[in-house]
C-alpha cells in the first residue's frame, strides 16, 4: 500500500467516526429571531411615528435591547472609529421607558414599535439605530450579533414660499454600499444647482480616490479624478428642497443608475432616491447628511442576471473649493458627461431650462 493510499485510508476513516459522533450529539439548527425595520413606501421615518420592527418569529420582549448611535459609527459590526460613541444608554424593553426611546410589542411579540426621543429624531436628522445581541424567542435561542440600521428621519410639509438658501457648486459625495453581501465605496463628484423655490439639479460621474495617498473613503478633492475608462459612470436626478422651521431637507425624484464593475459586469440599481439634511460644516459651507436608497435591482453579467434586493447606503458629503475642483467633473450646462466615456445617459430635456439661462420675459 502506497503512503497516499495510506492516507485516504485514514482519512475516510476519521470522516466515518466524526460522522457518527456528530450524528450522535448533534441537535437541529434551530435560527433565532431576525428584526426587519419596516418604512412602508416612503424608505424615511417620520420623526413624530415610531419605528416598526417585524420579527421573523416570536421574541421574548425581555431580551429586545436598543442602542442609539450616531451616524459615523458606521453599519459594520465593530465601529468605524474606536472614538465613536451611543448617544444614549441601551434601553432593555425589561426596563420600561427610557430617556432616548420607548419600545412597545404586538400581541404576540412578532413586532416591536420603537419611539425615539425629539431629542434624536429631529426631522432631516440621521442616526444608527441597533438591536443588540442577544434578541431571543422564547424558548431561548438568541442572536450572538447586534442588528444595524441607518435611519433617516424625513421632513414633512415645508414652505411652498420660501426662497431657499444654498450654495450652488461641485459636491463630492460618499458613502459605503452593500449588494447582496458585497461592499463597495461610492465616490459621487456632482454639479448641484438649486432654484429658490427648492427645485434642483444634480449631474454627476464616478470618482477615483487616490488610495496610495488616503483611504478609498476619503472626500478630499485633492486625492480624486474623475474615472474616464470602461467603469466609468454619470448619474442626473431632479427633485425638491424644503424647509420646516429651520432644517433644509433634500429629496430625489426616484431614478435609475447603471454602475460597470469589474470590467463583465453592470449593477443596474433601480427606483434610485437620495434624502438628505442639508446642514452647515465647520467653514460655514452647505453639507449633505442622508441616505441613498435603491429598490429591487439586478447585477447584469453577459450570460445571466442575478436579482438584488432593495438597499441603502449612508451618504455624505460637502462644497469643493472652485480651484480644486477635478478635471472632468460634469458641467450641466456646458459639457454634462465631463471626463466619463462609459455610461453617460441624461434624461431627455436635463436639466430645465431656468438652471442654465434666463428665461426670457414676456411682454
Amino acid at each position: 500500500m502506497s503512503f497516499f493510499s495510506k492516507k485516504t485510508s485514514f482519512f475516510a476513516g476519521a470522516a466515518i467516526a466524526l460522522t457518527s459522533l456528530l450524528g450522535a450529539g448533534c441537535q437541529e439548527y434551530i435560527a433565532p429571531p431576525e428584526a426587519q425595520l419596516n418604512l412602508g413606501d416612503s424608505r424615511v421615518a417620520v420623526a413624530d411615528e415610531p419605528l416598526v420592527f417585524e420579527f421573523t418569529k416570536a421574541v421574548d420582549p425581555e431580551t429586545v435591547g436598543v442602542r442609539l448611535w450616531p451616524r459615523d459609527r458606521g453599519l459594520r459590526r465593530v465601529p468605524a472609529s474606536p472614538d465613536v460613541e451611543p448617544l444614549a444608554p441601551t434601553c432593555m424593553a425589561s426596563d420600561g421607558e427610557c430617556e432616548a426611546l420607548s419600545i412597545d410589542f404586538n400581541d404576540d411579540a412578532t413586532a416591536a414599535l420603537i419611539t425615539v426621543a425629539p431629542e434624536f429624531a429631529r426631522p432631516g436628522s440621521s442616526l444608527i439605530l441597533e438591536i443588540v445581541e442577544g434578541l431571543s424567542d422564547p424558548d431561548g435561542f438568541d442572536t450572538g450579533t447586534g442588528y444595524l440600521y441607518n435611519i433617516q428621519f424625513g421632513v414633512s410639509g415645508g414652505d411652498p414660499n420660501a426662497n431657499i438658501e444654498f450654495q450652488d457648486g461641485i459636491y463630492i459625495l460618499g458613502g459605503s454600499l452593500s449588494v447582496s453581501g458585497l461592499n463597495a465605496v461610492l465616490t459621487l463628484v456632482s454639479d448641484l444647482r438649486v432654484q429658490p423655490d427648492g427645485r434642483f439639479a444634480l449631474a454627476g460621474a464616478k470618482g477615483v480616490v487616490d488610495e496610495t495617498r488616503a483611504e478609498k473613503t476619503s472626500l478630499d478633492p485633492e486625492v480624486i479624478t474623475i474615472a474616464d475608462d470602461e467603469e466609468s459612470w454619470a448619474l442626473f436626478a431632479r427633485g425638491q428642497i424644503v424647509e420646516n422651521e429651520g432644517t433644509r431637507f433634500l429629496t430625489t425624484e426616484s431614478f435609475n443608475v447603471a454602475v460597470p464593475v469589474l470590467g463583465v459586469a453592470t449593477v443596474e440599481l433601480q427606483d434610485v432616491v437620495l434624502y438628505a439634511d442639508i446642514i452647515k460644516d465647520e467653514n460655514g459651507n452647505d453639507f449633505f447628511d442622508g441616505t441613498l436608497t435603491f429598490g429591487d435591482s439586478q447585477v447584469v453579467f453577459p450570460n445571466a442576471n442575478v436579482d438584488i434586493p432593495a438597499g441603502q447606503a449612508a451618504l455624505a458629503g460637502g462644497l469643493v473649493p472652485e480651484e480644486l475642483v477635478p478635471e472632468g467633473t460634469p458641467d450641466m450646462c456646458n459639457d454634462i458627461c465631463g471626463a466619463v466615456t462609459a455610461v453617460c445617459e441624461p434624461p431627455g430635456g436635463f436639466p430645465d431650462l431656468d438652471f442654465c439661462e434666463e428665461i426670457p420675459v414676456e411682454d
